[in-house]
């Protein structure tokens, strides 16, 4: 074979040679970048769903957490002020046979605690409370403090009485729930959910306190109303925040 001939067949096959590699590179480049990007959109996709679930996680301890907090101030704050009005009896800093005495100490309870509505109410039927809600604050109570006829008004922060909201008559406390189940259980308790007066008012539950001198005589009834209204809204509202934060997430 000729020299010539020689390099002829080499230079072909080193054009091969090249052409192979150049191929083998390409496709190995083409492998690693599809290979890469496939990679890190796996990885991004898994960090996506991680991150998802962790905020929806942290939103529902947060709503549960909100909830949680709301019932539990709501609910231990009717106990808390039987409480103090009891002791406030028992320090004779309040006259329980005197209704502007009870008047008195039982509106700036209710301011004291942003509340809805208190009462006491005596064995003879007689009723005096105080309220607040969308009306304002409120003063009620029951003619010589005995039952029968009642009276609902509305009043301004030093309790000057401004107008009449309700007159209901043959109106006897002890019929009432929050007195009676105080009657029945001889402690601390809760009601059964009831009707207010008037209906148009709604439903509520109280905690109720009885209250005897030494000699176990009942001296009345002390009762701290929930409006079951201001549950329902306040859950509607934790609703409401929560569809929109989703939305947003």
């Amino acid at each position: 074979m000729r020299l010539a001939d020689l390099v002829r067949k080499k230079q072909a096959n080193n054009q091969k040679l090249k052409i192979s590699l150049r191929l083998i590179l390409t496709v190995t480049f083409l492998l690693l970048t599809g290979g890469t990007t496939g990679l890190v959109s796996y990885i991004s996709f898994q960090n996506s769903q991680h991150s998802v679930n962790s905020l929806a996680y942290q939103l529902m301890t947060e709503i549960s957490d909100r909830i949680h907090l709301y019932l539990s101030n709501y609910l231990n704050t009717p106990h808390l002020i039987n409480r103090l009005t009891v002791q406030a009896i028992a320090l004779q800093k309040i006259d329980i046979n005197n209704p502007q005495s009870l008047e008195r100490y039982l509106l700036g309870q209710i301011q004291e605690f942003d509340y809805h509505r208190i009462h006491f109410i005596n064995p003879q039927g007689g009723l005096v409370g105080a309220g607040n809600d969308e009306r304002g604050l409120s003063i009620a109570l029951t003619k010589n403090f005995r039952k029968g006829e009642l009276y609902v008004y509305n009043v301004n922060r030093q309790g000057k009485r401004q107008k009449l909201l309700v007159h209901q008559n043959n109106y006897d406390g002890t019929q009432r729930p929050f007195y009676q189940q105080a009657i029945l259980t001889g402690k601390p308790t809760w009601t059964p959910i009831y009707l207010y007066v008037p209906a148009s008012r709604g439903l509520g539950i109280a905690a109720s306190y009885p209250i005897y001198n030494q000699k176990q005589q009942l001296l009345g009834v002390v009762a701290s109303d929930i409006d079951l209204v201001s549950i329902s809204n306040f859950l509607k509202k934790i609703a409401g925040w929560y569809s929109r934060t989703s939305f947003y997430y």
